[in-house]
């Protein structure tokens, strides 16, 4: 008999407890690994990383350099009033081809002679109670002209002046440097020594040294033609001024702070 009763205690003992889980929640427990296992990798991939980048200081300099022109350009212009207009414009034409024999004759290249703006119109009279009256038909030609040996500037404008006489008109007479290559490159110089000086002076208030240089930007320019007066000798030869034309570099520069 007691052995039957041992044998019933063991078939009736409880079995372990299992968990059922439903489809949703396997599917986000195994979205939760995933996430897990990927912020562990990216972690890993960033801490390879060095975001460490080095001080720098960037700021800008200008540089100079002042140069006697070499060059004259000369805006003038053919002027013609006659009465009708087909007179005007044949007249004009003989005047521009003065011009034209001028600077041919002082061996001016086409290349340096613009002749493009061409007019034409009426040219009236005003008097109080009188109205208007015509007085013909003005024809007018403009003429730009680059003269690259300044030397050779007043001779040419008392000649043109002399073969064309009052239907010639000199608008305005400007210097300029006709190749400024060289003044651009002592004016670059002249940028990166100021740049160079301007960062140990800050690398010094900073308590750090002046590394490399890490980027160069660059600005230049020509200054505007200087504006010369003109004036008469005693012989009627015209003379004037060269002046001074200034030839500017501006730099944005970053160096590297060690």
């Amino acid at each position: 008999m007691a052995t039957k009763k041992s044998a019933s205690k063991l078939i009736t003992a409880p079995n372990p407890k299992v968990i059922d889980l439903s489809i949703n929640q396997k599917l986000a427990l195994g979205i939760a690994v995933i996430l897990v296992v990927l912020f562990a990798s990216s972690a890993a991939i960033f801490s390879k990383v060095d975001n460490k980048y080095p001080n720098t200081i960037s700021f800008s300099a200008t540089g100079s350099a002042e140069v006697v022109p070499d060059a004259i350009k000369i805006s003038a212009t053919a002027t013609i009033l006659a009465n009708r207009s087909s007179s005007a414009i044949a007249q004009l034409a003989q005047v521009a081809d003065q011009i034209r024999a001028v600077l041919s004759e002082n061996s001016i290249d086409a290349k340096n002679i613009s002749s493009a703006n061409l007019s034409l119109f009426p040219e009236y009279s005003y008097q109080p109670n009188r109205g208007r009256s015509l007085l013909g038909y003005r024809a007018s030609q403009n003429f730009e002209i680059n003269i690259l040996d300044s030397k050779q500037a007043a001779l040419v404008i008392d000649q043109m002046v002399a073969k064309s006489g009052d239907d010639l008109q000199i608008n305005s007479i400007y210097s300029y440097i006709s190749d400024p290559t060289a003044a651009t490159e002592k004016a670059r110089a002249d940028a990166m020594a100021k740049a160079k000086a301007k960062g140990e002076a800050y690398a010094k208030l900073a308590d750090e040294d002046l590394g490399d240089v890490i980027s160069i930007n660059e600005d230049n320019s020509q200054g505007q033609p200087v504006p010369m007066q003109m004036a008469k000798d005693s012989v009627g030869a015209t003379s004037f001024d060269m002046g001074l034309s200034k030839v500017t570099v501006s730099i944005y520069i970053t160096y590297e702070l060690d």
